[in-house]
């Protein structure tokens, strides 16, 4: 915002529900508790909850279809987030609800299509579509994380981590481009962040 790129996080859990009010934006964060929204870190940060600006920074996917209509009213940056829903867990997000990858795969169908007809996507933009972690619990992959990465921390205890893909769609990438060499998010963030033209934030600046 600081060099004058616009943003913009989208997140399904802000949508409306079977017809009742949407919920509240821009939700405080709590000292030691997960982000207010999941999959949503914007909310972990006071400097972005206490801005004037927020809740028109953090808003409903339902914001998504109007925002793609023109390139200028397309953000620099967008942050999709599915509702608990569409997330792929296996864990139904209220009872009686579908969970795992059919609600997730839906999603991506209905967002993916309508970025890629867009004027902004068109004109040099890209998509990534990836998993924050590997799936958890018994037997859960652990390989990708926390070890050999002493600057920002480890917890080998926890189940977090483990090898995830990423789908990257844009028109500078061709079609069938594969890359194995390994990558975390904090490589994506240095990645979007020389993209937009603007310094790599946190840790991501320490990635060579």
């Amino acid at each position: 915002a600081a060099q004058g790129k616009s943003w913009r996080a989208y997140a399904g859990a802000l949508d409306a529900v079977d017809g009742g009010p949407a919920p509240a934006t821009c939700p405080k964060p709590v000292a030691g508790a997960a982000f207010p929204l999941p999959r949503m870190p914007f909310l972990a940060f006071h400097t972005i909850v206490d801005d004037a600006s927020c809740a028109d920074r953090i808003v409903g996917l339902d914001r998504l279809a109007s925002d793609l209509k023109s390139a200028k009213g397309a953000p620099a940056f967008s942050y999709l987030v599915p509702s608990d829903c569409e997330s792929g867990s296996d864990t139904p997000c209220r009872d009686g609800a579908p969970a795992g990858l059919g609600p997730a795969d839906g999603f991506l169908k209905r967002v993916v299509a309508p970025i890629q007809a867009s004027p902004a996507y068109k004109d040099g933009g890209a998509i990534v579509i990836l998993a924050d972690q590997a799936p958890g619990g018994d037997g859960a992959d652990r390989s990708s994380c926390c070890t050999g990465r002493s600057w920002y921390g480890s917890d080998p205890g926890t189940d977090g981590g483990g090898r995830t893909g990423a789908l990257v769609l844009s028109p500078f990438v061709k079609g069938g481009t594969t890359v194995d060499d390994p990558a975390d998010h904090y490589d994506l963030l240095k990645t979007v962040a020389q993209g937009l033209g603007v310094n790599p934030p946190g840790y991501a600046a320490r990635k060579q």
